[in-house]
């Protein structure tokens, strides 16, 4: 049983099953024990892929689409690949 206050999620950017303590969850915190993507990249992650597929979904799960092209001209090596 995990402490109280405690929040597990699949991290949107690999996949990975996380737990965190809520309370310690900050914008630069919260890195996937994986990838290392902080609370604001998944949260990029989280809008590209609603605003793209009309739902989150993770990253390293979708089906490479030729029609998206995206720029990145500084992008973090989490999701860049």
């Amino acid at each position: 049983m995990e402490p109280a206050g405690t929040l597990s999620f699949t991290c949107n950017v690999c996949g990975t099953g996380n737990s965190l303590l809520a309370s310690s969850i900050q914008r630069e915190t919260g890195a996937c024990v994986s990838c290392r993507a902080n609370v604001r990249f998944r949260s990029v992650a989280a809008v590209l892929t609603q605003r793209l597929f009309g739902s989150t979904a993770v990253l390293s799960q979708l089906v490479p689409n030729r029609r998206i092209t995206g720029l990145g001209m500084s992008d973090a090596g989490c999701y860049a690949s």
